[in-house]
């Protein structure tokens, strides 16, 4: 398509006014986000993509985005799991409970745009390379974890792309970030529905376009962060732990 993938337009833009701006951003995962909910609801019930990235959600001439790559997408079984031993897709945007145990409901695709949320917030890669710890050395790390770490220690503005500062308004990015932790809840069944989803970004734009809130720039102050709690507060699932060790090794 004219503009290509969400993900070339996040990190190969040439200059910063080529950059997609926060409103863009939002537009941008409320129209994907709307594309997975209707696959959801196809059929009797409902495909599941399986393979929900960046680099899949292409855009057209006027950043209108569709749903790409189907080719390992499935039709989703009424009310039952499906198991699979061939596990599909990019480390980093897979739910742990079908890394792990292959399970493969809905939930997946719902866990899956919550990552690409973070990239779409931070204009980090789903896999990137962070501080960690005191030593100053830099190691490979999911973006969800890391934003996990951002939220826990309370340095939001670690999770915002640079680029984007001056542009959004505080209580936008908050409603964001709270909807992209309902869709990395670890426990698939505590995830948001697709539904939700949609409904949660058209909200974070309401607040962007509202005249009620200020630039966090003007404001000078950070996002308020009070409704947000790190997700290793909540009980992780087994899943999550073997997904943990799996990936990072911890």
């Amino acid at each position: 398509m004219a503009k290509g993938s969400l993900e070339n337009q996040l990190y190969n833009h040439v200059d910063k006014q080529a950059c997609l701006t926060w409103e863009q951003r939002v537009n941008i995962c409320i129209g994907a986000a709307r594309g997975l909910n209707f696959l959801h609801g196809v059929f009797e019930s409902g495909v599941i993509h399986r393979h929900v990235n960046c680099s899949n959600i292409m855009l057209d001439d006027n950043f209108v985005p569709k749903i790409a790559d189907f080719g390992i997408a499935k039709l989703a079984n009424d009310g039952d799991d499906t198991i699979t031993t061939h596990i599909c897709g990019t480390i980093g945007y897979l739910a742990p409970e079908y890394l792990v145990f292959g399970k493969v409901t809905k939930k997946i695709d719902v866990f899956g745009f919550g990552v690409v949320l973070l990239v779409v917030l931070s204009g980090r890669r789903h896999n990137d390379y962070v501080s960690y710890g005191d030593d100053g050395r830099y190691y490979p790390m999911c973006v969800h974890l890391w934003a996990e770490k951002c939220i826990r220690e309370n340095k939001v503005d670690k999770l915002i792309d640079p680029e984007l500062i001056g542009q959004f308004k505080s209580e936008s990015v908050v409603k964001f970030l709270e909807v992209a932790q309902n869709c990395l809840h670890p426990q698939p069944d505590k995830r948001h529905t697709m539904e939700e989803v949609v409904a949660g970004l058209e909200l974070a734009l309401e607040k962007q376009l509202s005249s009620t809130y200020t630039h966090w720039i003007e404001s000078h102050e950070p996002p308020n962060l009070q409704y947000l709690q790190p997700q290793n507060e909540r009980k992780y699932s087994s899943s999550s732990k073997l997904y943990d060790k799996f990936v990072h090794g911890i």
